[in-house]
């Protein structure tokens, strides 16, 4: 990681993640980072027969609602740890209930169910 190279002492610190941000924010703006790092996991998704669900963890809100709008069998979850719910993702999971694992599992069976229907 570019972090290590510059010097991170290696603690997960407000510097760290105040870094990671500015970072980012820079490699979308010249490189379109963001977008081009989630389409070549799709591309490597797609090349796999054995793998039934991709998961893109972390992306903004921009680019979740670009994909779900340019794959038709693409879902979004949000994981929150209390009671809200955001009707802009498809599934809200809170990662402080006590059948979150249990929710986990059937939300990922739910979705590799809809892949395998749709194919």
């Amino acid at each position: 990681m570019v972090s290590h190279k510059v010097g991170w002492d290696g603690i997960r610190s407000k510097e760290y993640y105040d870094f990671l941000s500015k970072f980012e924010t820079l490699a979308n703006e010249y490189f379109d980072f963001e977008n081009w790092y989630i389409h070549d996991m799709i591309k490597k998704f797609d090349q796999n027969e054995k793998v039934q669900v991709l998961i893109v963890h972390n992306c903004k809100e921009e680019a979740r609602k670009a994909l779900v709008n340019e794959f038709s069998n693409c879902s979004s979850v949000l994981i929150v740890d209390e009671s809200i719910w955001d009707d802009t993702y498809d599934y809200t999971l809170n990662c402080k209930s006590e059948n979150y694992n249990e929710s986990i599992l059937n939300l990922l069976n739910k979705l590799g169910e809809q892949e395998q229907n749709a194919s």
